[in-house]
């Protein structure tokens, strides 16, 4: 994913590029949004419970609540320090403004929400999309600069120009995962043994339910179905 909204790969042998993966970002393991993505939870909460001063940064800034939506990230911290939850947090997109940005603290409320967000998730909460009035007038004020933003993230010295060359991957063997974004997994209509073709359909979405079918990117023999179906490539 991006420098903002992208996710730590902690073991490269078992990371997958799926269609929701944008591209691949290598840095330095010491860098800033590394050293902040491997935070562990319990550290996050720690630190929100003794550093975050309640100043709305986090809020006032964040993209959602400036187009209107009730969403409240400072409130989501708050709660947080307490061992609760904030409904709120339902609305969050992760984009990464608050903790990378706005924050003074240097905490991390987009992480913070991303938890509550799966948790009240498991308890079958829904988002209240109603919207707020929200001031025009300091709308365009509020909005980050990209440039100023590359800067404090430490990826502005990144931003050169780099020929772009295409080339082939012949990989040995794929894992096509049957679900790969949110909604319902693919069902899968092929079977360990079963030859496929590149292109060829492994998995279908049930009628009415929200997804997307899956094909095999390469050809070969299927050699395991599970929540993915693993191809072993036929060279």
């Amino acid at each position: 994913g991006g420098p903002m909204m992208g996710e730590l790969v902690k073991d490269p042998e078992g990371a997958l590029v799926t269609k929701t993966c944008g591209g691949v970002l290598v840095l330095p393991s010491n860098h800033r949004l590394a050293a902040l993505a491997g935070l562990p939870l319990s550290h996050m909460k720690n630190r929100a419970k003794a550093a975050c001063i309640q100043c709305r940064y986090c809020t006032d800034l964040c993209p959602r609540y400036l187009l209107g939506h009730a969403l409240y990230p400072h409130k989501a911290m708050r709660a947080f320090a307490m061992g609760q939850t904030e409904p709120s947090a339902l609305l969050c997109m992760e984009c990464g403004i608050c903790e990378l940005y706005a924050c003074p603290m240097g905490l991390s409320p987009r992480r913070v929400q991303a938890g509550m967000k799966a948790e009240l998730r498991q308890r079958g909460a829904v988002p209240d999309k109603t919207l707020i009035p929200v001031q025009e007038l300091t709308r365009d004020g509020r909005q980050v600069p990209a440039k100023r933003l590359a800067v404090q993230i430490g990826v502005s010295a990144y931003d050169l120009p780099v020929p772009a060359e295409a080339f082939g991957v012949s990989p040995a063997r794929v894992r096509v995962p049957l679900k790969q974004h949110i909604g319902a997994p693919a069902r899968p209509v092929v079977a360990a043994g079963d030859r496929v073709m590149a292109g060829q359909t492994v998995g279908c979405m049930d009628d009415g339910a929200l997804g997307a079918n899956v094909h095999a990117s390469v050809e070969g023999l299927v050699t395991r179905v599970d929540e993915s179906v693993w191809i072993e490539r036929e060279v």
